[in-house]
């Protein structure tokens, strides 16, 4: 029997859903893969069409930065959460971005389970200064010192923050499928220019510094 992996993922949007995605995709052959998401602004309408028929759906109503901030809506993700927890009954929990993050281990507890939390970026590094960032970074800090998670990162300088955050923590390098990036850039022509161009791939977003 394979084992069964639960992906939580708030921010299924931009870089991460990428990320998610063929993470989900690539793991289904061996493992029994379930991934609990919350819809963004950013996840693609056709956002079931990047993933494997194997790949488990299950939608997350009420999670969101809310989450973090409001009792009520944190009530109505942990009675969520829990019930998919129960209802899956996964060897592995995987938690994606600083809310899932946050809040998955503050709901799970690990006992019946190993709990992974990847952040794709610490929310509180992310945000700059103001109330909203201490209150992430503190979190941070106490989850990081308290909880059994296991901090997987997938860069070096975040990897560096993780390590002042908590002694359960792994580095392993993000990767991406060559050959679904060959298929996507052979179509493609070059065109030469003559002028000092600059491009970027993705969203030009604070944390990639446009300025």
């Amino acid at each position: 029997m394979m084992k069964k992996i639960l992906m939580v993922c708030e921010a299924f949007g931009g870089g991460v859903f990428t990320y998610v995605s063929q993470l989900c995709n690539d793991m289904c052959d061996e493992f029994d893969v379930y991934l609990a998401y919350a819809l963004r602004a950013q996840t693609p309408e056709n956002y079931k069409d990047f993933l494997n028929k194997k790949v488990n759906l299950i939608e997350i109503k009420n999670m969101s930065a809310k989450g973090l901030g409001s009792i009520s809506n944190y009530i109505k993700v942990r009675k969520e959460l829990l019930n998919i927890e129960a209802k899956v009954k996964p060897d592995i929990i995987h938690l994606h971005s600083s809310i899932a993050g946050g809040i998955g281990r503050l709901v799970f507890k690990g006992k019946e389970n190993v709990i992974v939390y990847t952040p794709h970026g610490y929310a509180h590094i992310l945000m700059g200064s103001g109330v909203k960032c201490k209150v992430y970074g503190a979190l941070e800090r106490v989850l990081g010192k308290f909880s059994k998670t296991i901090t997987l990162t997938c860069c070096e300088s975040e990897d560096e923050v993780a390590k002042t955050l908590t002694k359960r923590t792994a580095y392993i390098e993000t990767g991406i499928n060559i050959t679904d990036l060959s298929n996507s850039l052979d179509s493609i022509q070059t065109v030469k220019n003559e002028k000092f161009t600059v491009f970027t791939l993705g969203r030009a977003c604070v944390q990639k510094q446009p300025q």
